[in-house]
């Protein structure tokens, strides 16, 4: 067979016949491969059209991703990259190299030999090869040969078909293919259009697949960042403003509320390349007359659109029906015409297909989901629709942050995280804190008003608005709830710090005062608002521990100062809120309450004074002690412990009596013939008078205690700084050390016998009373002269206490009154025979109880002689009554001589005669004596005959003795008889002692108590008839004086600084004008009084009232009133003094 081989260039011309269809055979064959390349190349753009179709917007439309705006710009880098790659591959490979590549006429030759073996079979090549005789013949071929052969190639050839060469029906096939793929695409998309459509619009698919084919081209081939046209266009919205949500998404707080996703869906959309979505919402600034064709009105002001005319959207002002009804009337109907032509573009624009790539009107999404992710969890949910396009959802569940996306029919949002941001939360608060200074310190040292360089006690007023700091405290904010407790009238700061910065702090208001909080007047009660009170607050760098870095803390603060200082309970909730805009998952609890500074607590009771009815009986030189258990006390501190009382003459009601009786001796007459009214009269004026009498009016008065008040008392005894150094000291709070301030007065009084008398004469049997007491006697104006009778006085005594709260008290505390009869002491030793008596009743009864133990004792001795069996029993039973008998008296023996101790003590406290106080005294040491006692002598007649006095026998003796005997018969025997013997003689000789011990007292009560009774009688006529005599008296200078008279006043008691009114009577008499002028003088400067009182008859008839201001001087003072009256007017001016002590 031949073979082609590269011949050399023929040195002879070629013979055309036989090149002619080689040639043309090269031509076919470039064209062959020009149209299989061009058929390959739009074959691979379909078919990559269609991958991309599938891929891009198939993908898209299946699933929803889209790869410009989910997928990496890289990826489409790459896709394309393969894409060009491999069009690139083939115009090389298909087109390029094979149209480049140069045939040679032995290929071409070989061929068409292939092609056509029969025809040509190697003719063909040989002619081509050994077109060259000579050559040929060289080569040792036969030339003849090889002429006949090209001849027989030349003849052959012209009949060969060259176009037959090549596969034309494959080409035929590609481009069938081709067209085929491309007409089922446009079918696809046409037949799609239709189905989504639900009618056939070719207008409308051809648009649609233009236009997208030309986003795929812009997409895939351009790598432009065109998103795929949406059916729904959605922009997340805060939940909290309801603007466009910002890139860091939503920000909550952790175990808050749940977060609120929000979107607003838009129907009118157009084109823009600026917006990631490609897509925005269609802007009434869009809409031009060159866009809709007409001109366009320009929208009223109204409230039912944004002011901002930037920020109106068209949905905003077609879609809202009551956008367009506000829009509608505030044109008219003329204007509103216009504008619904404008309307009506805009929908004939949208309708168009070929806008659907610059402005659509959208469908409103049917369905509004929503997804999350996190590192551990995931889920989905569905928005609601809240009307106007809006739709909104909570996403509960939250452990962890996470990523979202919103989707509505195609449209998905850009992923937005939800943040669980930490909630504010309290680190630290501390109170800073201001005392009242009263609480701290003692009343301060002051310069004496009459001594500037002398130092004198002030009162505690000194003190009033001073406060004094305490070291700061670190409350608890532990749970969620402060409490803390200060003195009333505190002044604090409250300082925080949160464990990140904060951009506001509030104070929610719930009970009591909190600074800043806003106040209204509700006729006329003032009434808190509940609204925050916001705080100051600021970022601080702070270092918890030495060597940490600083952090960033927030800070706050809250003063209760001034107005706003703490006289009751605040409570109040404490909110703050960080840059997230989030609050505490629950405000915090802070409740202040208050110490209150009670009033002092006195409880007193009196104790060995005699107490008749609900009075209590003493003389008037009765020191009354006091219970025990009686105490005075303070929470905070006392300043003034006194004595105070009122009191009248107890007698005025009988000597009233004799006065009436005497006074209406006119008036009987005219009543009797009928005149009652003159009666009435009369009886009204005696009233009025009774009413200011002076002798007959309660007085009141008032004495400091000793023990707390007196030189070396206790209040004298406290450390002292002066007003300057205190004022220095207040803001140290090292400096605000609470002194031994008194807070508890015991009151305790006790009688001892035996003292030493102030000329240095030693009493042995003198009793003295010392303690605490009240001194019936310090009231001078109750003593009568001696030989006078002694009127009785109602007294009532409370014993008061003032503790030393200056700023808002001060508080006094009072115990209950005490009803005092004083009486003479005649009258009260009447009383205390009653109760001799009563005790010699009861010694009656001992004396026949041991009568008759000695009568079942006798008994008992005879039979414990003979001691027969038989016997024992009626012996054991006689011997025990015998011996409870005896029990028995001596109980009450020992009853009896309590009492006549307590009628001893009633008389040394009431100071009555010693003769009287030694009989009682006497009498019980004789009880106690038979009792086994020894008690001490009260009197030398006692000491002397003391050996006389002793008794022959005791209680103890007598049971002792018994007793034994008694033990023996229980146990079933017989004891000694001389035992029982001892026993008996025993009780003989303590029957004797009871029986002489009851005979002292019926000798002496015999006479001593008629004697009382008899002067008491006495003393009462007298009484009445000295007080009938001052009557009259006082009635004729009435007659004659026409100076008013004011009436006394008791003694006073002041602490320093203290102000105290008083109240006399005045007695206006026949005094000629309606005005009286008094005038006051203090015996000492530092005692402030009003220079001048102006009494008004109408205002003043019975009494009058002006107060006393004490100093910051000690001692005993006057202040003296005396009436303003001119020299001539008949009577005689008497001024009143009224003693004043200041301690």
């Amino acid at each position: 067979m031949a073979t082609a081989t590269e011949a050399p260039k023929p040195a002879t011309p070629r013979d055309e016949r036989i090149y002619s269809p080689l040639e043309q055979l090269r031509g076919t064959i470039r064209k062959y491969v020009l149209i299989e390349g061009v058929l390959s190349v739009l074959l691979f753009l379909v078919a990559w059209f269609t991958v991309a179709l599938v891929l891009d917007y198939g993908v898209f439309k299946a699933f929803g991703w889209d790869w410009v705006q989910d997928g990496a710009y890289g990826l489409r880098v790459a896709a394309l990259a393969v894409t060009a790659g491999l069009l690139g591959g083939i115009l090389v490979f298909r087109i390029a190299r094979r149209v480049l590549v140069e045939f040679s006429h032995g290929a071409l030759a070989l061929v068409l030999e292939r092609k056509f073996p029969k025809l040509l079979g190697d003719r063909l090549i040989t002619a081509v090869e050994l077109a060259d005789h000579d050559h040929a013949a060289k080569l040792g071929y036969s030339v003849a040969m090889i002429r006949r052969t090209v001849d027989e190639a030349r003849e052959q050839v012209a009949k060969v078909p060259v176009n037959e060469v090549f596969n034309w029906r494959r080409l035929r096939v590609l481009a069938v293919v081709l067209v085929a793929w491309v007409g089922g695409l446009v079918a696809l998309a046409f037949a799609a259009h239709a189905a989504s459509a639900g009618q056939f619009q070719p207008a409308h698919a051809a648009w649609k697949g233009y236009h997208v084919a030309s986003i795929i081209a812009e997409r895939d081939l351009a790598l432009m960042d065109t998103p795929w046209p949406r059916r729904a266009l959605i922009e997340l919205r805060s939940a909290k403003d309801n603007g466009p949500m910002g890139d860091a998404g939503i920000r909550v707080a952790r175990d808050g509320a749940p977060p609120r996703l929000k979107v607003k869906a838009y129907q009118w959309v157009v084109a823009d390349r600026s917006n990631p979505n490609g897509w925005r919402p269609l802007m009434w600034a869009d809409v031009t007359e060159s866009l809709v064709g007409v001109p366009v009105p320009e929208l009223p002001a109204t409230t039912a659109l944004p002011a901002d005319p930037a920020a109106r959207t068209v949905d905003a002002v077609l879609e809202d029906q009551n956008t367009r009804a506000a829009i509608s009337t505030a044109m008219g109907s003329a204007g509103y015409a216009q504008l619904s032509a404008v309307f009506d573009k805009l929908e004939e624009i949208a309708a168009r297909p070929s806008s659907g790539r610059t402005l659509r009107k959208l469908d409103k999404p049917t369905e509004v989901t929503f997804k999350y992710i996190g590192v551990q969890t995931a889920g989905d949910g569905e928005l609601k629709s809240e009307g106007s396009d809006e739709y909104a959802g909570d996403v509960t569940g939250l452990t962890e942050d996470v990523i979202f996306t919103v989707r509505a029919e195609d449209f998905r949002t850009p992923e937005r995280g939800i943040t669980l941001v930490p909630p504010p939360s309290l680190m630290n608060l501390i109170k800073e804190e201001y005392q009242p200074a009263y609480l701290h310190y003692a009343s301060p040292l002051v310069p004496d008003p009459n001594d500037p360089a002398k130092l004198v006690v002030g009162g505690w007023k000194e003190l009033a608005g001073l406060r004094q700091r305490v070291p700061d405290e670190k409350l608890s904010v532990t749970g969620d709830r402060t409490v803390f407790v200060v003195p009333v009238g505190s002044e604090l700061v409250i300082h925080g710090l949160t464990e990140k910065p904060i951009t506001g702090a509030f104070a929610l208001p719930k009970r009591g005062r909190v600074p800043g909080g806003k106040v209204k007047v509700v006729d006329g009660k003032e009434l808190r608002s509940d609204d925050p009170v916001p705080l100051p607050v600021e970022t601080k760098m702070v270092t918890e521990k030495e060597g940490d870095a600083p952090a960033e803390r927030g800070s706050f603060s809250m003063a209760f100062k001034g107005a706003d200082r703490v006289t009751d309970a605040v409570e109040f909730d404490l909110d703050f809120v960080n840059a997230d805009g989030i609050h505490l998952t629950k405000p915090w609890q802070i409740l202040i309450q208050v110490t209150e500074d009670q009033a002092p607590v006195v409880e007193v009771v009196p104790e060995f004074v005699r107490k008749v009815g609900k009075e209590f009986w003493v003389t008037t030189r009765a020191k009354i002690p006091f219970n025990a258990e009686s105490s005075i006390r303070d929470d905070s501190g006392l300043s003034k412990v006194a004595y105070t009382m009122t009191y009248e003459p107890k007698d005025a009601t009988t000597v009233r009596g004799l006065q009436f009786a005497n006074f209406s001796k006119g008036a009987v007459v005219p009543a009797v013939a009928g005149e009652a009214a003159a009666l009435a009269v009369a009886a009204g004026a005696y009233v009025f008078q009774v009413a200011s009498d002076d002798a007959n009016a309660r007085k009141e008065a008032s004495f400091p205690m000793g023990q707390f008040a007196g030189r070396g008392g206790l209040n004298d005894s406290l450390k002292r700084e002066t007003l300057a150094t205190i004022k220095s000291r207040l803001n140290d709070p090292a400096a605000g050390v609470k002194p031994e301030l008194v807070k508890r007065i015991e009151l305790k009084t006790e009688a001892r016998m035996g003292f030493t008398r102030p000329d240095g004469i030693f009493e042995k049997f003198g009793w003295q009373v010392s303690g605490d007491y009240f001194d019936v006697g310090a009231l001078k104006a109750l003593q009568v002269a001696p030989g006078d009778v002694q009127p009785r006085y109602e007294l009532t005594l409370t014993v008061e206490a003032t503790d030393a709260n200056f700023d808002t008290g001060p508080r006094v505390g009072r115990s209950e009154p005490i009803t005092l009869l004083v009486v003479s002491e005649g009258d009260l030793l009447v009383k205390l025979g009653e109760d001799e008596e009563r005790l010699g009743g009861k010694l009656d009864e001992v004396i026949k109880k041991l009568d008759g133990s000695k009568v079942k004792y006798e008994f008992v001795r005879s039979k414990a002689e003979r001691q027969l069996p038989d016997e024992l029993e009626a012996v054991k039973v006689r011997s025990k009554d015998a011996w409870q008998d005896v029990l028995k008296a001596r109980d009450t023996i020992q009853q009896v001589a309590r009492d006549f101790r307590r009628l001893e003590r009633e008389c040394i406290y009431n100071v009555v005669n010693e003769k009287s106080i030694a009989f009682y005294g006497e009498y019980a040491n004789r009880l106690e004596r038979a009792l086994g006692e020894n008690p001490p002598t009260v009197s030398e007649a006692e000491e002397r005959d003391l050996a006389a006095r002793q008794p022959k026998s005791t209680f103890p003796t007598v049971d002792r003795l018994m007793g034994t005997a008694q033990t023996e018969f229980d146990q079933g025997r017989y004891i000694d008889p001389g035992v029982v013997n001892t026993a008996y003689l025993e009780l003989g000789k303590l029957y004797d002692e009871i029986v002489k011990i009851r005979g002292l007292l019926g000798e002496v009560q015999s006479k001593e108590r008629l004697r009382n009774m008899i002067q008491s009688i006495k003393d009462k006529q007298l009484l009445i008839s000295k007080a009938i005599k001052d009557w009259e008296l006082e009635e004729a200078g009435k007659r004659t004086s026409k100076v008013p008279l004011l009436g006394t006043a008791g003694p006073l008691f002041l602490a320093k600084g203290e102000a105290k009114k008083l109240r006399q009577t005045i007695k206006w008499g026949q005094f000629d004008s309606d005005t009286l002028k008094v005038k006051v003088v203090a015996s000492d400067p530092s005692v402030t009084v009003p220079a001048e009182l102006t009494l008004d008859f109408e205002k003043n008839s019975i009494d009058f009232e002006y107060e006393v201001r004490a100093g910051s001087k000690e001692g005993d003072f006057t202040v003296t009133l005396t009436p303003v009256v001119d020299p001539k007017t008949p009577g005689k001016i008497v001024p009143v003094v009224v003693p004043i002590t200041v301690k």
